[in-house]
């Protein structure tokens, strides 16, 4: 699995404007601390907000491996989403993959989704969902838009069972589901449809997200009900 296909995936987006404004530290964060092999290499943050009918959701990817004091590989990405009415209407990233920068902008037209990016200008389907992986939604499709790059990547979903995941310092029953396709990796989400875990393998090592913290349920539920 290349790393664009296993990093790729981790944001999401709005106008070029919007990435000036910081994501917010409230109550309406989700962070994952990210592991390799074992030992902490950053964190993976999203920020929900609701303006007016919109939803919208900040990311921000800060990851770094080191030896000896030395940085090895960094990556850095930054994005917003902005969904109304149950669709995507616009995004924009940026991406520092360990030196290599990647932006891609979507916006919602009468033709569909037009997404810009490294991989050219493709016109998607106007329910296409992204690989930011919080929507509940995202098991369910057989392609994803490619945050980083701006591509489509094709998936085969299945679920696996229900495992019991350690989530904000709690036990909770999550379901667990092996995506397979242009993106190898494994999901875990919550009773509630709430993304709580990921785990994939990049160089041959074990790359997993664990819960720091979770959306209380009732906000959670208002803020999904806004992208379904």
């Amino acid at each position: 699995m290349s790393r664009r296909q296993a990093l790729g995936g981790l944001a999401l987006l709005a106008a070029p404007a919007l990435l000036a404004a910081p994501a917010r530290a409230g109550g309406d964060t989700m962070i994952f601390d990210v592991h390799r092999g074992g030992e902490s290499i950053g964190s993976h943050r999203l920020a929900f907000d609701a303006d007016g009918q919109d939803l919208v959701v900040d990311v921000t990817i800060a990851l770094a491996v080191t030896f000896a004091s030395i940085t090895l590989f960094r990556y850095h990405h930054v994005s917003r989403e902005r969904w109304r009415a149950g669709r995507l209407v616009a995004l924009d990233s940026r991406t520092d993959d360990d030196g290599q920068d990647f932006a891609v902008s979507a916006c919602a037209g009468d033709g569909g989704l037009v997404v810009e990016g490294s991989e050219g200008r493709l016109l998607l389907d106007p329910a296409t969902r992204t690989t930011s992986y919080w929507h509940p939604a995202t098991v369910r499709q057989a392609s994803l838009l490619d945050t980083q790059r701006g591509g489509l990547l094709a998936l085969d979903n299945r679920f696996g069972g229900t495992d019991t995941l350690d989530v904000a310092g709690d036990p909770l029953a999550a379901d667990r589901y092996d995506i397979a396709g242009d993106l190898e990796m494994t999901l875990w989400y919550g009773p509630e449809g709430q993304w709580c875990g990921l785990v994939f393998e990049a160089r041959g090592e074990e790359v997993r997200y664990h819960a720091v913290t979770r959306l209380p349920e009732e906000r959670w539920s208002a803020f999904a009900a806004m992208a379904a």
